[in-house]
């Protein structure tokens, strides 16, 4: 008689070939499925990086200006002011000291939007004979007249409003001269001049030994108000 130990018995069953064909299938299954899903958080993640990204790129940056809002409510960039979409004429008057000559100009938006004034004009002299006269332009006072020594500020000039420049000139006292009164400015982040108006009173080249000092014309910022082109701390 034959015996057949229970351990043999049970290590017969559990090497049947169709049950590990069996678990060896779930197992495949179970990797695949597995493998799906990480490539389904994968590309999820990827698109949601993607969404990000154009959203920060597009969008708006705050920009310096009025705060207009378009029709659509959004913030409306304000560009600098072109000579084009302003007009400069005399005043108003402002005095100079004894021996200086003094102007004011103001500057006008004629156009339908607010634009952008910041910063020093460029003063064009013309001569007689309509050549460009060729002065040292300064940002301080050069005399006893009051001109504002603070740092430009942007502002917001809006349609129909003025804002304003003051410039000034020490007076040729020794040695000879040629007087003008035609200029134009070129506004601040301009390339071509204003249209030519003639002031009120002339400007003079000193040839001489006075020219080291009559000559340099010192020319205020552009500012919003005539009380804020003088020498004012406030």
């Amino acid at each position: 008689m034959t015996i057949i130990s229970t351990e043999q018995t049970e290590s017969a069953e559990g090497t049947n070939p169709s049950e590990l064909l069996i678990k060896e299938a779930r197992e495949a299954s179970r990797r695949r499925r597995l493998g799906w899903l990480t490539v389904f958080i994968v590309a999820a993640l990827v698109a949601l990086l993607i969404v990000a990204l154009v959203v920060g790129i597009s969008k708006p940056t705050q920009q310096i200006g009025s705060g207009n809002k378009n029709p659509k409510g959004s913030a409306q960039a304000i560009l600098p002011c072109a000579a084009t979409a302003v007009s400069i004429s005399n005043g108003p008057y402002v005095g100079g000291a004894q021996e200086e000559d003094a102007h004011s100009l103001t500057i006008t938006n004629t156009s339908s939007n607010a634009c952008l004034m910041s910063g020093f004009p460029r003063l064009v002299v013309y001569g007689p004979t309509g050549r460009i006269i060729r002065f040292s332009l300064v940002h301080h006072a050069t005399g006893g007249y009051a001109m504002t020594s603070k740092p430009p500020k942007p502002f917001a000039l809006a349609p129909h409003k003025s804002a304003y420049v003051f410039f000034a000139q020490t007076a040729c006292m020794v040695g000879a001269e040629t007087t003008t009164s035609k200029v134009a400015l070129i506004l601040p982040k301009a390339l071509h001049p204003s249209k030519a108006l003639t002031l009120l009173n002339p400007i003079a080249h000193c040839i001489g030994q006075s020219a080291s000092y009559a000559n340099p014309i010192a020319i205020s910022p552009i500012e919003p108000t005539v009380r804020a082109t003088e020498d004012y701390h406030s």
